[in-house]
């Protein structure tokens, strides 16, 4: 009994402890499945512990860059250190004095040979900045430039020395009395060669971050740039008042590849970076950094890899850190508009802002915007990349906002009835010589003239015929009370010739700024200036394209219908146009150009009027609005900053029954008799009509053929 008692209990219990026994075992060996698949994934590091490329996966003829496979940044990049996260550990480090557990590979073993005065801010103000000057030792005449332009400051906000490496005895020499005569010079004792601007870079942050603790931000620039340092600091400061943490902006490299040509000077070999692509990083020609930043940098750097191209290392210690760096055109030498210009090498140059480098890259650039390229299949976006495919745009609806983010309509208003000055830093400067222009209008006072309408006509500077075509025009017309005006940029090959017809016609506007489609905009605020300095008070102006023509006697009376003094924007309104984004677009804008899904409202260039008062406020606001180099959107932009609303006008749809511009074929054209008329209409007209006359032939004998079926059909239903 005692038996069969123990033997169901033991029936009854060892099912369950089977099922538990079996269940943890297959948890296990998912444990261990898991974690073998986990080990031979991991890709084993291509770093040893010293931060250095293992040898055996370094090329054995690395200067044959051909056949050398480098690595994929996108899909195995990593840099040391590897272990931990450096970001967390840096700000645990500032934040509670900790120190960092990690190993010292970025050793920065070099003495102090000059060190100049301290930072001395009067106060903790918000423009407090110091600028460090990257110069070679040998490089005097650039220093010597640099503190012309210095000593015409007058800001006691303010700071600047140069970084000098050690060069030479007898150099040295030299240097000892000019850093005895300026105290400006922070200097070390390693040698003073390109692949050290790294340990440059190094030292000023060092320097900046123990002896200029006031110090808001930090100015980095090249001796052979012309900066205009007042209104950078004027432009940072009103940026970034709200909000002056996380800051590391200027010209910024989003992809960009490693040079491995050996004969390159900046030369990088599978040993130094085997990637294929180098972190975002900002070009290191002028860059500005806020002071937290310089402080995450400076305690970060004996951790991170050494790599002797201090622009490329700062963006892979920036990675490191999570600090995404920020474009801002604004210090890219290669926007017209730039605040910091990359000058010839030669000091007076610097001095006077014949920035000749400069303006060679700018016209590679702008001569690589003519080329159809394929475009990118990626593009940076806040510090990630996104395949152009995948891009989200923002909603203009509910996001739009264009630099400058200010109330310009307030300030433009005040300006317009008080005169008063506007209270923002101009990011938009027209800075372009005047070639040719015509005299002014005269007073109609005083002459007993007065312009009702003035006409500016965007032309290119080569169609010299188009130019005649309209004058011609305009004067079988002979109205006092029109003035027309061609806007022209600088012509290339035929200046003399453009030089020769404004001496016989006296109706050309011409600045040096180039001819390029995206210049359009160049010649509407160049018109727009120069109406409003020189041509007082019109009652309307007019732009048109050349290749537009105008049924004179009906606009005469439609314009002439406008009440006076009324606020007049009118032409071919567009509503809800969309960007285009297709990758060989002549007119493809990229996220960075215009990271808007729509543009504003905006009238067609091809043809619009707006009244004198309306152009004014138009041009007071060109310098505070981003530049944009389609003309027609970028005055739809500056009006809905401003509050001027574009009106449709069905007298300016050139397709409409009603219009009275019409669009002409361009190099095709005469303007006859307030006509526009296409040569090739007269040519194929015949054609057409033989074409027409042919197809009503074949049609009444289909409908012949049809009528013997059909006929017999009925008859033999009756």
């Amino acid at each position: 009994m005692g038996w069969k008692t123990i033997r169901t209990q033991f029936i009854l219990v060892h099912p369950i402890l089977a099922v538990t026994l079996v269940s943890l075992l297959g948890l296990l060996l998912q444990i261990i499945n898991f974690a073998m698949k986990q080990e031979m994934s991991r890709k084993p590091s291509i770093w040893d512990s010293d931060g250095n490329v293992h040898s055996f996966l370094i090329p054995t003829d690395e200067l044959n860059s051909s056949d050398i496979k480098y690595l994929s940044y996108r899909t195995s990049y990593s840099y040391p250190p590897e272990e931990g996260n450096l970001s967390l550990m840096v700000k645990d480090s500032l934040s509670q004095d900790k120190a960092i557990p990690l190993k010292v590979i970025n050793t920065h073993p070099f003495s102090y040979i000059h060190l100049p005065v301290a930072c001395n801010y009067s106060d903790r103000s918000e423009n407090n900045i110091v600028v460090l000057i990257k110069s070679f030792a040998l490089n005097y005449g650039f220093r010597e430039a640099q503190r012309t332009l210095w000593n015409k400051m007058n800001r006691t906000s303010m700071s600047m020395v140069f970084m000098l490496g050690y060069h030479s005895l007898s150099t040295q020499r030299m240097i000892n009395m000019e850093a005895l005569r300026y105290h400006d010079i922070i200097q070390e004792d390693f040698i003073d060669a390109y692949f050290n601007n790294t340990y440059k870079t190094i030292m000023a942050y060092n320097w900046a971050v123990r002896y200029c603790p006031g110090a808001k931000m930090l100015l980095f620039q090249d001796d052979d740039y012309h900066v205009d340092w007042y209104n950078v600091s004027t432009y940072m400061t009103s940026q970034f008042r709200n909000n002056n943490r996380n800051v590391y902006c200027g010209s910024l490299a989003p992809d960009a590849p490693p040079y491995r040509k050996e004969d390159a000077k900046w030369f990088l070999t599978f040993k130094d970076y085997p990637f294929d692509l180098f972190p975002p990083y900002i070009g290191g020609g002028s860059y500005v950094v806020s002071f937290d930043v310089a402080k995450r940098f400076q305690r970060a750097f004996p951790y991170v890899r050494y790599l002797g191209i201090d622009d490329v290392y700062l963006g892979i210690v920036s990675q490191k850190l999570d600090i995404k760096p920020k474009n801002e055109t604004l210090l890219d030498t290669v926007n017209r508009d730039s605040l910091a210009k990359e000058c010839s090498h030669i000091a007076d140059n610097i001095v006077n802002e014949k920035c000749d480098l400069a303006d060679k890259k700018r016209e590679i650039f702008e001569l690589s915007l003519q080329t159809t390229t394929a475009a990118p299949e990626v593009l940076m976006i806040d510090g990630q990349l996104v395949d152009v495919d995948d891009i989200v745009y923002l909603s203009y609806d509910e996001e739009f906002a264009y630099p400058l983010k200010v109330r310009l309509d307030d300030a433009v208003k005040n300006a317009v009835l008080y005169n008063n000055k506007i209270p923002f830093t101009p990011i938009n400067v027209h800075k372009f010589l005047t070639l040719n222009e015509p005299p002014k209008c005269s007073n109609h006072l005083q002459s007993g003239h007065h312009i009702f309408l003035l006409i500016l006509i965007k032309v290119n500077a080569s169609n010299f015929k188009i130019r005649d075509e309209i004058r011609q025009f305009w004067k079988s017309i002979g109205d006092s009370a029109v003035k027309i005006i061609f806007l022209l940029g600088k012509s290339t090959k035929s200046q003399m010739e453009i030089d020769q017809e404004s001496f016989k016609h006296k109706d050309i506007l011409q600045e040096n700024f180039k001819e390029h489609f995206m210049h359009s905009t160049r010649k509407i605020e160049m018109g727009f200036n120069w109406l409003d300095a020189n041509c007082p008070r019109p009652e309307l102006v007019m732009v048109l394209e050349d290749m537009y023509q105008v049924n004179y006697t009906q606009m005469m009376k439609h314009l002439k219908r406008i009440p006076k003094n009324k606020e007049v924007f009118i032409g071919k309104l567009w509503r809800n146009m969309i960007p285009h984004r297709e990758r060989n677009s002549k007119w493809r804008l990229s996220y960075g150009h215009y990271p808007f899904d729509k543009f504003p409202p905006y009238l067609s260039g091809g043809a619009f009027v707006a009244s004198y008062g309306v152009v004014r406020k138009f041009k007071i606001a060109f310098p505070y609005v981003k530049y944009f180099g389609i003309d027609d959107v970028y005055l739809g932009i500056i009006a809905k900053k401003i509050r001027i609303i574009p009106i449709h006008d069905s007298y300016f749809e050139p397709l409409s029954t009603v219009a009275l511009v019409k669009r002409c074929p361009r190099d095709v054209f005469k303007i006859v008799n307030g006509r526009c008329i296409d040569k090739t209409v007269s040519q194929s007209s015949s054609g057409s009509y033989n074409n027409a006359k042919s197809n009503i032939v074949i049609h009444c004998y289909i409908f012949q053929f049809l009528l013997l079926f059909t006929i017999p059909v009925k008859l033999h239903f009756s």
